[in-house]
């Protein structure tokens, strides 16, 4: 499956149809002279070196509050606010007393 994508990116080099092999050595080797060069650029945004699609950011320690809730996250798309059932409010409720380091002391 890969190698059937990477033949099709190699097929899209070609633009002398009479020399396909010198066509797609030479775009190949232009693709990977920009890639090369634009990780030693500043400012330069390239596959290579920028960020992942949802990154948070630096994951960083909450020192107040619960480590059950010290996970960063970011929606994706409108938030949507729902009434919990009370199944699901002791099931959450359930997780958090047997997960959380800080509450074990008050469960002894």
């Amino acid at each position: 499956m890969i190698l059937n994508r990477f033949l099709c990116t190699l097929k899209d080099f070609v633009r002398n149809k009479a020399h396909p092999e010198g066509s797609i050595a030479e775009a190949y080797i232009t693709k990977e002279c920009i890639n090369f060069c634009s990780m030693y650029l500043r400012g330069v945004e390239a596959k290579d070196n920028s960020l992942e699609r949802n990154y948070d950011g630096p994951q960083m320690d909450i020192e107040t509050g619960f480590s059950i809730f010290s996970q960063r996250a970011r929606t994706l798309g409108a938030p949507l606010y729902e009434v919990l059932s009370s199944s699901d409010f002791n099931k959450i409720q359930w997780y958090i007393l047997h997960n959380c380091e800080e509450i074990e002391v008050y469960l002894k």
